[in-house]
């Protein structure tokens, strides 16, 4: 990548937990490791559906009404994922 654009100088990337990824391919590919994200949320409906969060709080806004008060009228779950590694390359 950094060979094709020259005005790239970074890359981020993160491994999420919640997905069983944990960041072996990038301490591997010598990224460097840049810190935690700490763990976010999303909805889900009883079908499995899911809603990010930033969707179902401007759904709300829009109504006048809380996410939380959004989200329980339809019945949705807020499911807590895992905290997040976060990667960089930097171009050398």
């Amino acid at each position: 990548v950094f060979a094709r654009d020259p005005d790239i100088v970074l890359l981020v990337s993160y491994a999420d937990e919640t997905h069983g990824h944990s960041g072996g391919l990038y301490r591997a590919a010598s990224w460097e490791d840049d810190g935690v994200v700490p763990p976010d949320y999303w909805y889900v409906d009883q079908d499995g559906w899911v809603t990010r969060k930033q969707a179902l709080y401007h759904q709300a806004v829009r109504l006048s009404t809380t996410e939380a008060e959004f989200a329980e009228q339809r019945g949705l779950v807020k499911v807590w994922g895992r905290e997040k590694h976060r990667f960089v390359l930097r171009r050398r």
